[in-house]
């Protein structure tokens, strides 16, 4: 009898995910229906709760978000849903077309190199800030073994 009921409930776990992966197969259709309709707000909303239901798993929502801020000039933030995508599901190759793009099209190719600039920036002011610390605490152990060495 028990070994009928733990069954019976793995079965039922079973037919609810399929019926979740359904639904979202479905949004993404429907998302992917709007983006070629050049509905973009409505698909950027589909797309975000996609994203908000799945925990932002979803490498294909990225990618469908990303094209679309992409086609609306919103080059900062489609690079960062791409990105994300990519990370989701490395093997993608629309992915990887869509990345490549950002790096042949004039606009988001300065926007690229902003965006390294800008992290190039903030990797040296890490850099310095952790320069910074480690000498403040090998002039602080040098104080304290001078006054050490002057009290004895």
């Amino acid at each position: 009898m028990f070994f009928f009921s733990s069954r019976r409930r793995h079965t039922r776990c079973r037919e609810v995910s399929w019926a979740r992966r359904c639904v979202q197969e479905t949004e993404m259709n429907i998302a992917q229906a709007l983006f070629q309709l050049k509905r973009y707000n409505e698909t950027i909303q589909e797309t975000t709760e996609l994203i908000d239901n799945m925990d932002g798993r979803n490498a294909k929502a990225y990618y469908r978000r990303g094209c679309v801020k992409y086609q609306m000039g919103e080059y900062r933030e489609a690079y960062s849903d791409l990105k994300i995508a990519k990370e989701l599901d490395p093997k993608d190759e629309a992915i990887d077309s869509v990345l490549r793009q950002f790096h042949l099209n004039n606009p988001t190719k300065k926007f690229i190199e902003e965006n390294d600039k800008n992290q190039e920036g903030q990797n040296a002011r890490a850099r310095i800030s952790k320069s910074f610390i480690a000498f403040s605490i090998i002039g602080v152990l040098a104080s304290m073994i001078i006054l050490s060495l002057i009290h004895i």
